[in-house]
């Protein structure tokens, strides 16, 4: 009779944090927009950073990823070097600036050889 007893408290706590689990899970969708609608009011390269940091598989990471590139591309034109062009290509190996990265970077290399 006292196994019947603990299995079922047992039981009941099992189905109280299965259910506790299910809140917070049904929670997280809205920090996941929170946080999102804050980082794009945001508009900075940290904060984009952050929010990828923080929500890897997130349903809004390719529009993320995408302003995140363009702010990094914005920072690499605001002073221009060989140095900003390579962290660019480093953070971004396939951002939609790399073509012309990669002519700049060709193109200060060859300055100063």
């Amino acid at each position: 009779m006292n196994n019947y007893l603990i299995f079922a408290i047992v039981g009941i706590y099992v189905v109280y944090l299965c259910v506790c689990v299910l809140i917070v899970n049904l929670k997280e969708p809205n920090k996941e927009k929170e946080l999102y609608e804050t980082t794009i009011k945001e508009n900075t390269h940290s904060a984009y950073r952050e929010y990828l940091r923080k929500f890897p598989n997130s349903k809004y990471n390719d529009d993320i990823k995408q302003k995140y590139d363009v702010k990094c591309w914005e920072m690499v034109l605001e002073q221009p070097s060989l140095k900003r062009y390579k962290w660019y290509v480093y953070l971004h190996p396939n951002g939609q600036y790399k073509n012309q990265v990669q002519k700049m970077i060709e193109e200060l290399e060859s300055t100063y050889t």
